[in-house]
């Protein structure tokens, strides 16, 4: 995937990448529990990755940053300090979703970078790994709720106005 996609835009390679605006059909509809989406570096403005179809044990989906010359990539909204209580969040994870990693991303001027909302009871997320998503000029990084079995490893927050970790209730065997 690329921020404008190339050629056919069915994800076969670079010359055909998805692009950025499929980015949440393409994780939940298109890769299957153990593929991976590659996603090059360079800025993709306002998109929102919604996951609510994970993998499965030993076959996790794996959405990681790809420097080809240009850094990693650059999810970036226009979230202000000025108005914080209005944006967008970034990565969202939906109920019950399970065995995803993220892996090489950048997330700038967010409201949230990744959230996990409140669970309906029984459809607790679990076995989540974030690592090397970086994150500056946001309100909340990773607000996260509802997750077992998480991994938050080598990632990185700045200038952000309210929290940068916030495992409210429900996280359990949490890795940081």
């Amino acid at each position: 995937m690329t921020a404008e996609g190339a050629g056919t835009r069915d994800g076969t390679d670079w010359k055909n990448a998805f692009d950025a605006k499929a980015i949440s059909r393409v994780v939940n509809e298109t890769i299957a529990p153990g593929d991976r989406l590659l996603l090059a570096g360079g800025v993709y403005p306002n998109v929102t990755l919604s996951i609510v179809a994970g993998g499965n044990p030993g076959k996790p989906k794996l959405i990681e940053g790809v420097d080809l010359g240009a850094g990693l990539p650059v999810f970036a909204t226009k979230w202000s300090v000025d108005a914080p209580t209005r944006g967008p969040a970034v990565i969202v994870l939906g109920p019950g979703v399970s065995h995803v990693t993220v892996r090489g991303l950048r997330i700038r001027g967010a409201h949230f970078g990744v959230r996990a909302p409140e669970e309906r009871e029984g459809a607790t997320r679990s076995h989540l790994v974030f690592e090397d998503v970086d994150m500056e000029q946001i309100r909340l990084g990773f607000y996260l709720r509802d997750c077992d079995d998480l991994v938050l490893r080598d990632c990185d927050l700045k200038r952000y106005s309210k929290h940068g970790f916030r495992l409210d209730y429900g996280c359990g065997r949490v890795l940081m």
